[in-house]
């Protein structure tokens, strides 16, 4: 890349204690077919190993910038990563995830096309066990602030990362988590976009692989599959 203007998507990776998965995350990243693009991995005071392999894979990729804090939790850990971001969109990925190689370029085509603050594609679930299972989200296509709203509540779509967000939008709302908030903070976030937003668009993809931890927080809780049948129209 010869300048910052030619970062078209901005990858945001807070980390805290993945050295389990955050290889393959990383290197999901550096695959993508979508080659302009950053990696900003911000290490959120991880007292495992991820420090050593964050710095790892900025010496092999100029694309990979590490960013290293105290311990501060995940919305100040984004907002670091987007207060550094170049890129035209932002996409928010979490440490122990990871992307189909076509995810971001898929995403960022229709977010161009369609001119989108938000874009949304379905994700693949991948168990403890290695199997893997299709979460197909609702085709609502193309829609504004009311009718985002109401598919979000209507489904139950409070998913933050995984979704391409243009980058002077999410900046001019002034996203507004509180800090003591350390669950939910999606849903949090998802309503302060949605009632902002002008256009956002749903494409028919999957476009990240969403690891299921049997440790993880948001897995201690009962799991929303895909609802196969019909949906009511929004």
């Amino acid at each position: 890349m010869n300048s910052k203007t030619d970062i078209k998507v901005s990858v945001i990776i807070p980390v805290y204690n993945v050295e389990k998965y955050l290889r393959q995350t990383l290197e999901s990243c550096l695959r993508q077919t979508l080659r302009e693009i950053e990696i900003i991995v911000v290490n959120d005071g991880s007292p495992d190993n991820s420090r050593h392999i964050i710095e790892e894979y900025a010496q092999k990729d100029t694309r990979i910038i590490p960013i290293h804090k105290k311990n501060e939790g995940v919305t100040i850990a984004r907002n670091t990563g987007l207060q550094r971001a170049a890129g035209t969109y932002i996409f928010f990925l979490d440490g122990d995830d990871y992307l189909p190689e076509k995810a971001l370029e898929t995403l960022y085509t229709q977010a161009i096309q369609s001119d989108a603050d938000f874009v949304t594609g379905d994700y693949i679930l991948v168990f403890p066990d290695g199997k893997e299972t299709g979460k197909t989200f609702f085709d609502y296509r193309e829609t504004d602030n009311l009718g985002f709203l109401r598919y979000c509540f209507l489904h139950g779509d409070f998913y933050f990362m995984g979704r391409l967000i243009k980058r002077t939008f999410i900046l001019s709302i002034h996203l507004d988590i509180p800090k003591e908030v350390t669950f939910g903070e999606d849903n949090i976030a998802i309503v302060q976009v949605g009632y902002q937003l002008k256009k956002a668009v749903k494409v028919n993809a999957p476009v990240l692989y969403y690891v299921q931890r049997d440790t993880s927080v948001t897995n201690k809780l009962k799991k929303k599959t895909s609802y196969n049948g019909p949906m009511p129209v929004i």
